[in-house]
């Protein structure tokens, strides 16, 4: 099984009649993958679903999937070419999951192929599980979670079999794919608990929605539009995006003065007091991005990050294929994070020249105490993955505290002047 992104595309869709025109696919399978699916996420939505042990919660705002006939046109592409090459047009808009190349003597029931395996995708929740809190940390429920994402609000699936003469024994071959268009990253929820819709004003995810038996619908296939109210002028980043740096840049920062991070040097981190959280900054974000347009794949001058008299720190990161940008968001934060059990700083918890050799600068630059600003770039070069942070002010000054040890603050006298408490957290906010 792999996982694509693909180009947003948009096409009239119909639940019976579907006006698809894709060459070896039928009404009767396109129907049949809708109710499979649909009525998979109808148990969702009603708390019928078994999970690993008991049932899952019941959710409100799952929504029914939509056919969309374009994104069945580009599984059924990738499926003919029965081999295991990436899907074409790839971006973060949508996502898609493959089936292995099947092989064989005799031709393949497609209908009854493409069945089994969306029951194989959808039983990785049985087999596997997922938390009662359904936060999303990817791994073998990746299928089920999905196809089962609340916010998908349209769907395609395509099969084909191809056949090779100069062979005997596996002669045919088959694939297939099925392409959704809402991606989940990890940190997020595969969809809100609550109760299942019983009217359209239960259904609030998109606007106009009405409720089919405990599922809520929309004509729309793109889901809503994209925010980008926090830094309007920002045309590669959006809000969803920036919340997803910043809500695990703050989640990490958090969890390490609370006390509860290994340190590779032993033990845990050291509980810190008065350590600031995290807020996005637009001018951080719009130099993070001319940066990170450069494709460079290495630091900026230290010069060029300090444009108006604070200097900022830099972190970054590359994938090797082309991740979508809320799942790069949390992926980076997450390395950059592990160098503290990886390598360790120990109790004393100052950056010295040994500790900063051990290579921990990412990490101790996303705990350094006094650092509260943030703005990052999402970019593709080349096919890979490229993603700049920059921090103010920054951190990692040699023989330094990474930050105060102590016990996080409870209360705003527990917090720098001029900044208060966010006490389940432990951080100090800045005004």
């Amino acid at each position: 099984m792999k996982l694509f992104l693909l180009l947003g595309l948009t096409s009239t869709a119909y639940a019976a009649t579907f006006g698809c025109s894709t060459t070896g696919i039928t009404d009767t399978d396109r129907q049949m993958f809708y109710d499979k699916l649909n009525n998979g996420r109808r148990n969702v939505a009603k708390g019928q679903e078994p999970n690993q042990s008991g049932n899952l919660p019941a959710g409100k705002n799952i929504y029914e999937m939509n056919y969309d006939c374009n994104l069945e046109q580009v599984a059924y592409d990738w499926a003919s070419q029965c081999s295991m090459s990436g899907l074409s047009g790839i971006n973060s808009s949508y996502i898609a999951l493959t089936s292995p190349v099947w092989s064989g003597s005799g031709p393949f029931d497609g209908n009854t192929m493409a069945s089994n395996q969306l029951t194989t995708w959808w039983q990785t929740l049985k087999e596997n599980g997922i938390a009662s809190d359904l936060t999303y940390s990817g791994g073998d429920v990746q299928p089920w979670a999905t196809l089962a994402n609340g916010k998908n609000t349209a769907f395609g699936c395509g099969f084909a079999q191809c056949d090779d003469a100069s062979q005997s024994i596996s002669k045919y071959k088959w694939a297939f794919a099925c392409i959704v268009n809402s991606v989940l990253a990890p940190g997020d929820k595969v969809y809100e608990t609550g109760s299942a819709c019983t009217s359209g004003s239960d259904c609030t995810y998109m606007p106009s929605s009405t409720c089919s038996d405990g599922l809520c619908h929309t004509d729309s296939l793109s889901g809503p539009p994209e925010t980008n109210d926090i830094c309007p002028g920002a045309t590669n980043m959006n809000d969803e995006i920036r919340m997803a740096f910043v809500n695990r840049h703050n989640e990490l920062k958090s969890s390490g003065v609370r006390g509860l991070e290994s340190d590779g040097a032993g033990g845990n981190a050291p509980k810190g007091k008065q350590s600031l959280k995290y807020r996005w900054d637009c001018a951080i974000e719009a130099n993070a991005i001319a940066w990170g347009n450069t494709c460079s794949q290495a630091h900026s001058t230290s010069q060029s990050r300090n444009p108006s008299g604070e200097q900022w720190g830099e972190n970054l990161y590359t994938s090797s294929d082309e991740q979508n940008p809320k799942q790069a968001a949390v992926s980076a934060s997450n390395l950059w994070w592990s160098e503290l059990k990886k390598y360790g700083v120990g109790q004393d918890n100052i950056l010295t020249d040994t500790v900063s050799a051990k290579g921990v600068g990412h990490y101790t630059q996303m705990a350094w105490e006094t650092t509260y600003k943030i703005g990052c770039s999402v970019n593709y070069c080349s096919g890979k993955t490229w993603v700049v942070c920059q921090y103010g002010p920054s951190g990692n000054y040699v023989n330094q505290t990474i930050y105060t040890k102590g016990d996080p603050c409870t209360s705003d006298t527990g917090c720098p002047a001029d900044t208060t408490c966010s006490v389940s957290e432990g951080l100090c906010v800045k005004p």
